[in-house]
C-alpha cells in the first residue's frame, strides 16, 4: 500500500459524473461502433439511406441516451402520422 503523502503534489482525479443506466458506451465508443455496423451492413451488400445517415449523425450528436432518444423519435412519428 502506497502512503498518500507521497503523492500530495499528484492532481486531484476529477469526479466522474453517474452515468444514466442505459448509457454504457462513451461517445467515442458509440461513434465507433456505428461505423463498425455500418460497415457491416456494406459487407452485406446493404447501404443505409441518407436519411439513416442523418438519424444516427443526429443521435450521436444528441448527447441523449438510447432510450430517450428513441421516445424522441417514436414522439415524432406519431406527429407525422397525425398530419
Amino acid at each position: 500500500m502506497c502512503d498518500p503523502r507521497q503523492h500530495r503534489d499528484l492532481p486531484e482525479v476529477p469526479e466522474v459524473p453517474e452515468e444514466q443506466p442505459d448509457r454504457v458506451l462513451t461517445p467515442k465508443q458509440l461513434r465507433e461502433l456505428t461505423i463498425d455496423t455500418m460497415a457491416g451492413w456494406a459487407l452485406d451488400g446493404l447501404y443505409p439511406t441518407r436519411e439513416t445517415v442523418e438519424s444516427i449523425n443526429e443521435f450521436l450528436a444528441s448527447g441523449l441516451t438510447a432510450g430517450q432518444y428513441i421516445e424522441q423519435l417514436k414522439e415524432k412519428w406519431r406527429k407525422a402520422e397525425g398530419s
